[in-house]
């Protein structure tokens, strides 16, 4: 027999409900969360709104009136589970897309006329800093160099630490939706060659060997990779090795968009970013002699629930 209890019986009084909100170039994801008397930080679900508010802002510079009103409905949606859950820990941030619009004031005032929300415009360095505060509470990055990758829909964020600590980050303006605008495997390649070169002479210029002990992919284009290992392979999709992504990727690179939807099982906005995900990937692999990249399930979402909390949690459920 089961029993069922009310939603308002299932918190204690010392344990706090979270909502984290990240408005991204491709997609608006959100994480609800709580936080327990042990100090164990647990994932209870996960939300993701297909918005591409790049696809807008990359090309005429503004976000389109139908995708605010699409915006709107998303925040709509999430502040209906804000009031279901009574959901007192809220934060929301905007990424690459929003950080480019012109009319950027415009959404903003109107998440926050309507749901009471305060959009929180950050940049690709805040950005890079959330997104280790997630992986670091999953993965230990306090023994060697680490090079962390994060491919977003607006740009691409690279963070080297060195026994826990950041020696290097930059936010790249080279994002998937960015490059699907290219319209060809040659110029993926060529971008993703022109960002790899660049890191390696950021890297010499400030004396930072190219050697990793510990490489980690973030987003969910490498989320898709780790899938696509499991589907190609019948591996765990927790990390890919670098010649599985090249054998993976000549062969996602074959497939039509709808080949991609009905054979693979992608989103349409999964299976037209995916190839010049995996372009950039495999450059910074070989280019670096990276022979595995570890794909933790972590992100930015993550990162930001950490960094609400007072402490940071003895341990992260997914």
């Amino acid at each position: 027999m089961y029993i069922f209890l009310k939603k308002e019986c299932s918190l204690l009084n010392d344990e706090k409900h979270l909502l984290a909100i990240d408005l991204g170039s491709n997609a608006m994801r959100a994480a609800r969360a709580i936080f327990d008397e042990a100090s164990d930080l647990e994932v209870i679900e996960n939300y993701r709104f297909a918005l591409r508010l790049g696809e807008d802002v990359f090309d005429s510079g503004k976000i389109s009136s139908k995708k605010i009103d699409l915006t709107e409905d998303a925040f709509k949606h999430l502040y209906e589970i804000i009031e279901e859950f009574q959901i007192s820990k809220i934060r929301a941030v905007a990424t690459s897309a929003l950080r480019n619009a012109t009319n950027r004031k415009e959404l903003i005032q109107l998440i926050k006329k309507k749901y009471n929300l305060e959009l929180e415009l950050i940049d690709g360095i805040k950005e890079a800093k959330l997104i280790y505060q997630g992986i670091n509470a999953l993965l230990n990055l306090n023994q060697g160099q680490s090079l962390l990758i994060d491919i977003g829909g607006g740009s691409t964020e690279i963070t080297i630490t060195k026994e826990g600590q950041v020696i290097y980050s930059k936010s790249f303006k080279c994002g998937t939706v960015r490059l699907i605008q290219l319209n060809s495997l040659k110029e993926y390649k060529h971008v993703s060659q022109q960002l790899s070169q660049q890191i390696k002479n950021d890297l010499k210029k400030l004396n930072i060997p190219a050697k990793f002990d510990l490489c980690v992919g973030t987003g969910g284009n490498l989320r898709r990779m780790g899938k696509l290992r499991n589907t190609f392979f019948q591996r765990s999709h927790l990390k890919i090795k670098q010649t599985e992504l090249s054998a993976i990727y000549n062969e996602v690179s074959k497939f039509s968009i709808d080949q991609r939807i009905k054979l693979l099982s992608m989103r349409k906005d999964r299976a037209d970013v995916i190839a010049p995900a995996m372009s950039l990937i495999e450059e910074l692999m070989i280019l670096f002699d990276i022979h595995e990249l570890m794909l933790p399930q972590v992100g930015l979402k993550e990162g930001l629930l950490i960094d609400m909390l007072p402490s940071s949690p003895r341990y992260l459920y997914l």
